[in-house]
């Protein structure tokens, strides 16, 4: 059984490190694609230099979406190929519980609540950096811009959250589960959480993957959809871009704070449902030891960490 099991969580950190390479190079050819054609019109009217090329490089990296839709295009085709139709039709949207509306409320304020706790954990992270000598600035920075084009908005906002919810809450969680509904809820949002490979981001991606979990797992893959839509396209972008510009950075902020106060208050009216549920579902520590044992997860998280120390920078 030990053996059998550190294979199947194995594959697992092998398939997401798969679709992060399979993300990247999506990404290089795109961004090369677009450049040669950045750079043939720029020719047209005369000489380019090195410094216009070096722009349109950093633009077009940044803010093209082009690759990462076509990387989750492909990556759901492998899926699909890899696990076949029944698991894509059926385990993947396996049903729990009809959803509520008190049920939905409180998921949804426990979800926006992670905001205040990302931008509190975010300046704690930064003030104890800046005692050493280093900085996430350009990580913050990243991790919290709008999109600069259609196809970033498109990606960020609608792909993003469809595709990341298909393969943790769907791949991930829907393989993990057999083992615990904590185990698996816990450990998808561990994978998610580390997989973005931002020292800001990757605590709250954690807080929000348990959240996420939760919902796909006890009700519907779509509620955590649709939950992480909200953050994305709602929330993170299209309320900036609607709000005058005085009140672009105090309407967020009183939203995070109503939020962070919603959802504690929902935790301490669901307090005991929350108990009772944790002790529903123990989880086996020997199945975690096999897990972080496990060859694919050991190297991705490798992978990962050195990702994540390379958004931290020297000032």
């Amino acid at each position: 059984m030990k053996k059998q099991l550190r294979k199947q969580f194995s594959s697992l950190g092998w398939a997401l490190l798969l679709y992060m390479l399979l993300m990247n190079l999506c990404v290089i050819v795109s961004c090369i694609t677009e450049l040669i054609g950045a750079a043939a019109q720029h020719g047209m009217q005369g000489r380019i230099s090195r410094d216009t090329l070096l722009s349109l490089l950093s633009d077009i990296l940044y803010g093209s979406g082009t690759g990462y839709l076509i990387s989750c295009v492909a990556g759901l085709l492998l899926l699909r190929i890899w696990k076949g139709r029944d698991f894509c039709r059926h385990t993947l949207w396996k049903k729990g519980r009809p959803m509520t509306f008190s049920a939905f409320f409180s998921l949804f304020t426990l979800f926006m609540s992670c905001q205040f706790v990302f931008t509190l954990l975010a300046t704690f992270q930064e003030a104890i950096l800046n005692l050493f000598g280093f900085s996430a600035i350009s990580a913050l920075e990243n991790a919290t811009s709008n999109a600069d084009t259609f196809s970033m908005f498109l990606y960020a906002g609608l792909a993003a959250p469809v595709c990341e919810e298909i393969l943790f809450r769907g791949l991930v969680l829907r393989t993990l589960e057999p083992w615990g509904k904590r185990f698996a809820v816990i450990l998808s949002a561990f994978l998610f959480g580390i997989f973005h490979g931002n020292i800001v981001q990757t605590p709250y991606a954690f807080m929000a993957g348990i959240i996420l979990g939760y919902a796909a797992l006890e009700f519907n893959i779509f509620w955590a959809m649709v939950l992480h839509m909200f953050n994305n396209l709602v929330f993170s972008d299209m309320l900036n871009r609607i709000l005058p510009e005085g009140l672009c950075d105090f309407i967020p902020i009183f939203l995070m704070i109503l939020f962070a106060v919603m959802g504690i208050l929902s935790l301490i009216l669901n307090r005991k449902k929350i108990r009772a549920y944790v002790r529903q579902n123990p989880v086996n520590n020997r199945y975690v030891s096999w897990f972080f044992s496990s060859s694919g997860v050991i190297v991705l998280i490798l992978f990962m960490l050195y990702s994540i120390a390379q958004s931290i920078i020297r000032i």
